[in-house]
């Protein structure tokens, strides 16, 4: 995820999402699955597990789609490009309101 926002790259941000969410998967299944095997009447461990997993991957799911729409409508711009518009747009209203030409 380091990399994906260091390279501000919306496609490495998804893909280390989708990789965390898999390895978290994992996880579940293999705690669910151990856990159903070795606790007597622990039956009930498989649909947690799955419902665990649903979640996981719901969370993922919406988040990615969060963020696509964000990018789609231009919010999601950086800080610092955010603030450099803010300075000049500052700039060239004071200039404006002096009486003075747009810069």
């Amino acid at each position: 995820m380091k990399v994906a926002r260091d390279r501000k790259s919306s496609v490495l941000a998804s893909n280390a999402v989708h990789h965390r969410v898999d390895s978290l998967t994992g996880i579940v299944t293999l705690l669910a699955i151990l856990g159903a095997n070795f606790l007597s009447n622990a039956a009930w461990l498989d649909p947690v597990g799955g419902l665990l997993i649903s979640l996981l991957v719901i969370k993922a799911g919406f988040t990615n789609t969060l963020s696509a729409l964000y990018e789609l409508a231009d919010r999601s711009i950086d800080e610092e490009v955010r603030s450099s518009v803010k300075k000049q747009v500052t700039k060239s209203l004071g200039g404006w309101r002096r009486g003075m030409k747009w810069n």
